[in-house]
């Protein structure tokens, strides 16, 4: 189930292992099977998916990114909308890894 690049795509896989708002395996929720997403990627660095758990929405929510809200779950088209965010952090950074935004946010929670 690796995701590709075109539009829609992390969107697609996410909506696969979280159909409808509920896991489709259960208690395998959005921080454990974004993992899996991301891994399924073999470090490929343009791989399209990323990891979101509830360090990095709390980072992205103390810098202001509004439309999300960790205590709620995340729907199909937050991760998307997330995905595409830190693409273009990546494109105006010089091409960076996306996963290097990700690690940033995870690793800056509660102090970004």
């Amino acid at each position: 189930m690796r995701p590709s690049n075109r539009p829609g795509a992390q969107q697609s896989a996410y909506d696969t292992l979280y159909p409808r708002g509920a896991p489709a395996i259960a208690h395998l929720g959005p921080a454990f099977f974004t993992k899996y997403l991301y891994f399924s990627g073999a470090g490929a660095p343009d791989h399209p998916s990323l990891i979101l758990d509830s360090r990095v929405a709390a980072t992205l929510v103390d810098i202001g990114w509004t439309s999300l809200h960790p205590e709620t779950g995340w729907p199909a088209e937050t991760y998307e909308r997330y995905c595409s965010l830190l693409a273009r952090w990546a494109q105006e950074a010089g091409n960076v890894r996306l996963d290097l935004f990700e690690r940033w946010l995870f690793d800056n929670s509660g102090n970004p």
